[in-house]
């Protein structure tokens, strides 16, 4: 994670030298809104990392989710909150399911996860064949709510810091990172790893249905192709972030981090007339690059 503070201090000098206007609590929140719906799903994605797993159906979740929020959601208040409740289980069933998988039959989380999410992605297009509908008003109005120059999306960032530091001191996270270092000797030391496994998948989509729902809010429309470009940044924040793909090293500090450095190179990028395809390119070469430089590190600490 040291690494990446310097490198996101490196991009604000950046930011600031070439856009000053840039810097600013009201652009910070625009930021944060802008990339909410990444993070969220990049949490998850971060914990199935720990364990030494990877989640490539994170996209798909969030196409059906943003599909179904376009079209079903109702209007009441109540139905709302449970229509939102209604779409967290379903992202966790789907992770559930994939933890099942891997974990029963013992098959690469990879073919798993990337077979799953071209399943979402078919019955995402069932539900919306083409970009449309829209949510609850009411919904819209609440998530993209400000107070003042803050947005809600700010707020909802701090929670998660502050979630992240009550949650990594409790006994599930430290099972996560003791089966992410070594699952043989978690396993003989009493660690349920199926267990640990599992639920690291499950939160995985749940985390990526609450990416759908703000993404949702976010457009204010639906799309069955919504999530399709959003799997790659997330393993590029998280490893950014520092959480090995090796599994048991990294955390959610990193992962918010990791968040804004790809916004912000994004943006420079967008800022210096750069087509739009080559912030793509950027992010493939930076994970790749990211990926050899913190496996260089990773094996060398895990040699010592």
């Amino acid at each position: 994670m040291f690494i990446s503070l310097i490198i996101l201090a490196v991009l604000l000098v950046a930011t600031g030298v070439v856009m000053p206007s840039m810097i600013s609590v009201s652009r910070f929140s625009s930021i944060t809104n802008g990339q909410l719906t990444t993070l969220l799903a990049s949490l998850g994605q971060t914990l199935v990392l720990l364990v030494g797993g990877i989640d490539l159906s994170v996209g798909g979740v969030i196409c059906i989710i943003n599909s179904l929020a376009a079209v079903a959601m109702p209007e009441s208040g109540v139905g709302i909150l449970l229509f939102c409740i209604g779409c967290l289980v379903i992202g966790l069933a789907i992770g559930g399911f994939n933890g099942f998988i891997v974990t029963k039959f013992n098959v690469q989380p990879f073919i798993v996860t990337f077979t799953v999410n071209y399943i979402l992605l078919g019955i995402s297009q069932l539900i919306l064949d083409r970009d449309g509908g829209a949510p609850a008003k009411a919904f819209t109005k609440v998530l993209m709510a400000s107070f003042g120059p803050v947005s809600l999306g700010v707020i909802l960032m701090l929670l998660i810091v502050a979630a992240w530091t009550f949650l990594r001191r409790t006994k599930f996270i430290r099972d996560v990172f003791a089966v992410g270092t070594n699952a043989k000797a978690s396993a003989m030391n009493g660690i349920n790893v199926v267990r640990v496994k599992l639920l690291t998948f499950a939160i995985s989509g749940g985390c990526a249905a609450l990416a759908g729902l703000w993404r949702t809010a976010q457009l204010g429309s639906g799309s069955p192709t919504a999530g399709n470009a959003l799997t790659t940044p997330t393993l590029t924040i998280s490893v950014i972030g520092g959480t090995s793909m090796m599994g048991g090293i990294g955390g959610m500090y990193g992962t918010v981090v990791g968040a804004y450095i790809l916004r912000i190179i994004s943006d420079l990028l967008t800022f210096l007339g750069t087509k739009s395809f080559w912030s793509t390119v950027f992010q493939g070469i930076f994970l790749v690059a990211t990926v050899v430089v913190c496996s260089a590190i990773d094996r060398k600490n895990r040699s010592k």
